[in-house]
């Protein structure tokens, strides 16, 4: 594996890893202080933090549908982000980060499944009189990397696949500027000695 493969990888596992943390780390601490349906406003009318577990999707969505539903959805989801975590070339850091978070985010909820049977959510948003769903850290991990997944989609070729990866350390090393691609340099051709006259 060269230098650049290993930097995506790092790269994406630090990011995924980074996200689930955050993501558990404030579950844990909202668990271990509230109790259910126990609210604490933040910003008075505009933000609070409320303890509730969601048996549904993100956001509240697909209520009452059993657990395996979820569990098939996310198992789907997981390794169609891993698919293209594998493809994905090298040099888009943004692209590689966006599906992390993806990742990060989806393992994140589904933990919570595999340990509750549902998802603890505690981000309580209010706009002039409108209440959205609560969500978590994970959800907006998925939605932000959704959105910047979408951006890159749009401003270059669909993951890069078709653009040459940039050449490691040990690649650039061996590769001359000879105009044909790949060619080894040249040496100097060695100058004969002329006995003087």
């Amino acid at each position: 594996m060269n230098s650049s493969l290993r930097n995506k990888y790092f790269l994406i596992t630090y990011a995924m890893l980074l996200t689930l943390a955050a993501d558990q780390i404030t579950k844990f601490w909202v668990t271990a202080t509230f109790r259910l349906e126990e609210s604490m406003a933040v910003v008075p009318k505009f933000f609070s933090i409320t303890l509730k577990h969601n048996p549904g999707a993100a956001f509240g969505m697909f209520r009452g549908k059993p657990l395996y539903f979820f569990l098939v959805i996310s198992v789907i989801a997981i390794a169609f982000i891993l698919y293209f975590v594998i493809k994905v070339n090298p040099r888009h850091r943004r692209l590689a980060t966006a599906l992390a978070m993806i990742l990060g985010g989806a393992l994140g909820n589904i933990s919570d499944r595999l340990l509750s049977g549902a998802v603890v959510d505690f981000l309580d948003v209010r706009f002039y009189g409108t209440v959205w769903p609560t969500f978590n850290v994970a959800d907006m991990a998925i939605v932000v990397g959704v959105l910047i997944f979408m951006w890159e989609m749009i401003r270059r070729d669909p993951f890069g696949l078709d653009q040459p990866a940039e050449p490691d350390a040990e690649t650039a090393a061996t590769q001359s500027d000879d105009p044909i691609e790949g060619a080894p340099a040249k040496a100097p051709a060695p100058q004969r000695w002329v006995p003087a006259r």
